[in-house]
């Protein structure tokens, strides 16, 4: 049992020893020969890139002084550009024959309700604002045409049953919102 724990002993404390040996050995290679970093450069932004110059074309102009004299100057003329884009969200667009329930969030301005429905088919719609409170209520369409027009509201709750048709492998019901 000596011996058992004599050899036990000297294999710990060479494990020991082998650790913090080839832990310091590590170290002095490493700084040594230290490994190289990668260099990190940014990758070009698009508003990093130095916007094109205008430069306004100056036009002689004259202005009175306190003094009655004239001062000729220059003026310059400024443009700005507005430009808007046309969302278009599909709430449901369908070749099923079945109920569909959508809810819309975080509205964040005016959306127009518009539907089109292919020949000889009709769905019945309702609509809810958040509270609970019907926006639209059953209301039958059939053809195409704008339902409503949402102002005001950050939440809409959409639902629409069909009440003629038939599972068609084309779609016959498509209900979008707008702005």
């Amino acid at each position: 049992m000596k011996s058992f724990i004599t050899g036990f002993l000297v294999i710990l404390i060479f494990g020991v020893a082998g650790f913090y040996i080839f832990r310091g050995a590590g170290s002095l290679v490493s700084r040594l020969r230290p490994t190289p970093t990668p260099i990190v450069t940014p990758s070009p932004n698009v508003f990093d890139l130095p916007a094109p110059a205008y430069s306004p074309t100056p036009t002689p102009s004259s202005k009175p002084t306190t003094k009655g004299g004239l001062v000729k100057g220059t003026s310059t003329t400024t443009t700005t550009t507005t430009t808007s884009s046309h969302l278009t969200l599909t709430l449901i667009k369908t070749n099923e024959c079945k109920s569909y329930i959508t809810e819309i969030k975080d509205i964040t301005g005016p959306l127009t309700l518009r539907y089109a429905l292919k020949d000889g088919y009709k769905a019945a719609v309702t609509a809810w604002k958040q509270n609970g409170e019907e926006l639209i209520s059953q209301r039958e369409i059939s053809g195409t045409g704008e339902l409503k027009r949402i102002e005001g509201l950050t939440y809409l709750k959409f639902q629409s049953q069909p009440a003629q048709c038939d599972t068609t492998s084309d779609t016959w019901l498509t209900i979008t919102a707008e702005r």
